[in-house]
């Protein structure tokens, strides 16, 4: 019997796997497979059906242990879920307007809600670079500027 946290913590849950050629799985785009759920238990009966149905997937949990993720914790799930395993913009958003703070967000913004659905000026399709070490280095000498202070390594 599978045991389960039922904390109300939030979890997300991305992809599936693909087998290489080696034996080994790598992590495919997530696409449509993208979930948020309050609780490891609506975690995987959701990652079951609409991720994985082997629940071979990336997961994991996000804000405070009190189970209020603020939008902070909500914008790093965001270009997570989306630059880091390629899921679906629109599947991104709407998962995380169940998240209180971020639904709060979207509301507070003022803007029409097309803003906040995939709504291209362009159909060409989005780079997605690589890691760079130097773009790591830029991000965190203009959060020092903004912040006046030195953030550690």
């Amino acid at each position: 019997m599978t045991r389960f946290d039922d904390r109300p913590k939030w979890y997300w849950a991305a992809g599936g796997t693909k087998p290489r050629s080696n034996g080994e799985t790598e992590t495919t785009d997530a696409g449509d497979r993208f979930v948020v759920a309050c609780g490891q238990r609506e975690l995987w009966e959701r990652v079951r059906v609409e991720v994985s149905s082997t629940e071979q997937c990336a997961w994991n949990s996000f804000g405070s242990a009190d189970g209020r993720p603020t939008l902070a914790d909500c914008l790093f799930v965001m270009v997570e879920g989306r630059e880091m395993y390629g899921a679906n913009f629109n599947r991104v958003v709407t998962e995380l307007a169940q998240v209180p703070a971020f639904a709060k967000a979207i509301v507070a913004s003022k803007v029409d809600l097309c803003n906040w659905v995939s709504n291209p000026t362009t159909y060409t399709a989005l780079t997605r670079p690589k890691y760079d070490p130097k773009a790591e280095e830029q991000l965190r000498s203009v959060i020092e500027a903004t912040l006046g202070q030195t953030i550690e390594q």
